[in-house]
């Protein structure tokens, strides 16, 4: 289980927030859970110092709950609150990672690559795409390995990107989509890939679900904030309109199999992260202005419908990871640090 590129919609904050737009990010808890009261959220372990420029750090989680990270070449590996410890070097800058129980997914540019516990190489895939990788994204579940990939800059502003499935056990790429991938709004598990996207004129938007066969299943579903999140067996993600003269922030929960909608619901701030995890359906909320975000809390939501059941104080809080193990990334004077959170 894996999610990457979360800390960048972190770093654009500010600019996001005077743009009026919000971000948000992923994983699966099962659908029984839904509509339990979930326990306290409380911080658990002691904080693991990053580097300081870990908001453009791409982030993956394991299965076991070890996060891993790419910074520049190097990937390092965080197993619960030890020191983080360098995994690999890479070919160039890394872009994206995800990991297995036993294995590790690297993106550089448009070659992915996996290296198994012994760092050594199994095997490399080639993306297909005429534009230089500016950004991408890795999931990997089972034998399924999920990639997007994008070349926006800040020349060219938003592009739409590509998506793409392989079988680990395979060399073949299968390409499924061209230019019509939101980017950074994209989130897998065991039941296939969630994209958001765009259609060819740019008329409509949809939520899109591919299985692991290759079944392709779309709806016609609001243009998106920011990154969906999966739990409870719903598709969670926000959604920020103009009401008159004020901005109103919505999430959206659609049924993970259908896309049926289930819920809409008004939430406070103008900014948000949801991330599913191991911890419930989590979310760090924001109210944005022109100069910043403040951030500082992470609520506990209940799947079903996108109600708050508790909060939880996380004084620096900038971003969430999804997986099996919650986490958050703080802002501290010496940079950032990661936080396990339990419930």
């Amino acid at each position: 289980m894996s999610v990457t590129n979360v800390l960048r919609n972190g770093a654009r904050a500010a600019a996001v927030a005077a743009a009026s737009a919000a971000v948000l990010a992923l994983a699966a808890l099962p659908s029984a859970q839904a509509n339990v009261r979930p326990a306290a959220l409380h911080v658990t372990g002691s904080p693991v110092s990053l580097p300081a420029n870990t908001a453009l750090d791409p982030f993956g989680e394991a299965p076991n709950g070890s996060v891993y990270y790419g910074d520049g070449s190097s990937v390092y590996v965080i197993k619960g609150s030890s020191p983080a410890a360098l995994v690999l070097t890479a070919s160039g800058h890394v872009l994206a990672v995800a990991a297995t129980g036993a294995d590790v997914f690297v993106a550089v540019g448009k070659t992915v690559t996996e290296y198994n516990a012994g760092h050594a190489v199994v095997r490399s895939w080639r993306l297909a795409g005429s534009h230089a990788v500016t950004s991408a994204g890795l999931f990997v579940f089972g034998t399924t390995l999920w990639a997007w990939t994008d070349w926006a800059t800040d020349e060219s502003g938003l592009e739409y990107g590509n998506a793409y499935r392989i079988t680990t056990s395979s060399t073949a790429v299968h390409r499924i989509t061209t230019n019509t991938l939101i980017p950074e709004q994209e989130a897998a598990d065991s039941a296939g890939f969630y994209y958001t996207g765009i259609a060819a004129n740019g008329s409509t938007s949809y939520l899109v679900h591919v299985t692991p066969s290759g079944a392709v299943h779309r709806v016609a579903a609001p243009y998106p904030d920011g990154t969906p999140a999966l739990a409870g067996g719903l598709v969670v993600y926000s959604v920020l309109r103009d009401v008159g003269t004020k901005t109103e922030l919505t999430l959206y929960g659609y049924n993970a199999t259908s896309l049926v909608r289930e819920y809409t619901r008004r939430i406070a701030g103008t900014y948000v992260i949801v991330a599913g995890t191991g911890a419930g359906l989590l979310a760090l909320t924001a109210t944005c202005t022109g100069t910043g975000c403040a951030f500082g809390k992470v609520g506990q939501l209940r799947p079903g419908t996108g109600a708050t059941e508790a909060t939880l104080a996380v004084p620096g809080a900038q971003n969430l990871l999804p997986g099996p193990a919650a986490a958050v990334i703080t802002k501290v004077s010496a940079g950032y640090e990661l936080i396990r959170l339990a419930s």
